[in-house]
């Protein structure tokens, strides 16, 4: 665990002449094809965007689209979903935000336009629908979306509950994932998380 004490050293260590920032190995951008490899380094070259957090928003972006389609044997009984946790962590100014809302934008695009879908489908639904009896009705059209940015538990689960093919968590920092944390019961959500990860089911009966 970090504490007060520990921060204080560090910011004062940044501050003498001695202080040098820890070395870290650039994201293997290698393991991507070349289409892909070469626009992050071209993101870099004329945008500054940082090359890991250019990648993992782009193994962000893959993850969503791919979601539940193509899973992984890695074993007998071992099956890896694309299921992800990306945390962008530097210091204030190194533009954490950039790269990630640039790669993520197509899959906000491809929601605003499937919403659009989706409100047509709707405005059609009742005018076809006014005139019957509840039992007699169509099944009513949902909104098919690729993220969640701001949403309850409860509300997640019923998204998730007509996405079959997946969803992706987005938050722009890391402090609002935390806080949102039991913010409106008490308990349940780490679990609902940590099941979430192991690509098991979890099941909410409350309103």
């Amino acid at each position: 665990m970090i504490n007060e004490k520990d921060i204080e050293r560090y910011e004062k260590r940044k501050q003498t002449d001695e202080y040098e920032p820890p070395k870290t190995d650039k994201f293997p951008i290698d393991v991507f094809p070349d289409g892909i490899k070469n626009y992050i380094q071209e993101l870099n070259n004329t945008l500054n965007y940082n090359i890991d957090y250019t990648s993992i928003a782009i193994l962000y972006s893959f993850a969503v689209m791919n979601g539940n389609c193509i899973k992984l044997r890695v074993k007998n009984g071992w099956i890896a979903p694309s299921i992800f946790w990306f945390v962008a962590v530097g210091e204030s100014g190194t533009m954490k935000s950039h790269p990630l809302s640039t790669i993520i934008e197509p899959l906000d695009k491809i929601d605003k336009k499937s919403f659009e879908i989706y409100q047509d489908e709707i405005e059609r639904w009742e005018m076809e629908n006014a005139s019957l009896k509840p039992h007699e009705k169509e099944p009513r059209p949902v909104f098919l979306q690729s993220i969640m940015k701001d949403y309850t538990l409860e509300a997640l689960h019923q998204v998730h509950s007509q996405n079959k093919k997946g969803l992706g968590l987005y938050r722009d920092e890391i402090k609002a994932f935390l806080g949102d944390m039991n913010k409106y019961r008490k308990g349940s959500d780490a679990e609902f998380w940590l099941e979430s990860f192991n690509n098991k089911s979890f099941t909410i009966n409350r309103v």
